[in-house]
């Protein structure tokens, strides 16, 4: 989890506690860099590592900046773990968690948020809602746990990722690819 801060956050981390699940991050504009990706790979890795094989794990990244940067590799290969670099202006196409998993977030967190808004102008019609960085992070996780993560491999092979090089299974990759290579 982003927030925007101008600071180093601690003051901030003090008061929030995340699940055990969660990194969080803090940014003057509220958006990653370069650092901010490797502290997440550094984070992530050696939990996704456990029993398993390095050699079994690919990190895929699409074509943002920080992503590119040589750091973001070195850190994949002290992990050695496979990088995988999505093309520029495919994203929304094969990322899988764009394609498979952000509309679903997205409507669980907003849905959420209205109805904590609507709480708040019932109790207090007078006053904008407020929000509260520890109800955002709350937000932001039971939206995360309430959308579907089973069948993980199927985003990937919907997005054309895990098909043989044969056109057995091409029924199952995503129409808007299909069109694509047309």
């Amino acid at each position: 989890v982003m927030s925007r801060v101008g600071g180093d956050g601690s003051r901030i981390r003090s008061q929030l506690h995340p699940n055990e699940d969660v990194l969080l991050q803090f940014s003057p504009k509220g958006s990653y860099r370069v650092e901010h990706v490797v502290e997440w790979l550094a984070w992530v890795l050696p939990k996704v590592l456990e029993g398993i094989d390095p050699d079994d794990v690919i990190v895929v990244l699409d074509w943002f900046k920080p992503h590119l940067d040589e750091a973001v590799k070195q850190t994949c290969k002290d992990f050695k773990v496979k990088l995988q670099l999505i093309g520029g202006g495919i994203t929304g196409d094969v990322q899988v968690g764009d394609t498979h998993k952000h509309h679903a977030y997205q409507q669980k967190d907003s849905a959420a948020e209205i109805a904590d808004a609507a709480r708040q102008l019932e109790l207090r019609p007078w006053k904008l809602p407020a929000v509260l960085r520890s109800v955002v992070l709350k937000r932001a996780w039971d939206a995360w746990a309430e959308i579907s993560h089973d069948d993980p491999q199927r985003g990937y092979v919907h997005d054309g990722q895990l098909q043989p090089l044969t056109d057995e299974g091409d029924a199952e990759i995503a129409l808007s690819l299909i069109h694509i290579s047309e």
